[in-house]
């Protein structure tokens, strides 16, 4: 297998990987979004209930309602310790899943660029050996040009006969 081949696969593995972990990007975002947006669900009930709790003993309610804001008001806190774990997780999981994303961008561009340069140095060494074979004594097509393989595609120009 001759290089420019290699490469090319290289090249499409590598678009692969990137893509793939570009959905793996998106989605671990999509996930810290939601953490994110039930974090503020609960914070903000979390502040509804110390401001019906502030509000309770001025509006003369009981102490066993009392005692039940303060217990929701516990329980509250708890799930927003535990809602801030998940929230911390899930933005460690994007940050991990944006930095393999970008070096995985990263290898396909450097892959890119070196397909692109050998395809260069075969299409200069072909404009090159096209000048020092062509003779003026040599016969040439009707077209004035020798048929020869187009290096990017392989393929050989022909005329037809008409």
């Amino acid at each position: 297998m001759d290089d420019e081949a290699l490469l090319k696969m290289r090249v499409q593995k590598a678009l692969r990987e990137a893509r793939r972990a570009e959905g793996e990007r998106d989605y671990r975002e999509q996930q810290m979004q939601q953490q994110q947006q039930r974090l503020e669900a609960l914070t903000n009930q979390r502040e509804e209930c110390v401001s019906g709790l502030k509000s309770a003993k001025q509006s003369g309610m009981s102490i066993v309602q009392i005692r039940e804001y303060q217990l929701l008001m516990q329980h509250l806190s708890g799930v927003l310790e535990e809602q801030q774990s998940k929230m911390e997780l899930s933005q460690q999981n994007f940050e991990q899943a944006e930095a393999e994303w970008q070096q995985k961008q990263e290898y396909l561009q450097r892959l890119q660029q070196q397909l692109q340069q050998l395809l260069e140095a075969k299409q200069e060494a072909f404009v090159g050996e096209d000048e020092e074979t062509q003779d003026e004594s040599a016969p040439r097509s009707r077209a004035g040009k020798r048929n020869k393989a187009d290096p990017l595609t392989g393929i050989a120009g022909k005329r037809l006969k008409a």
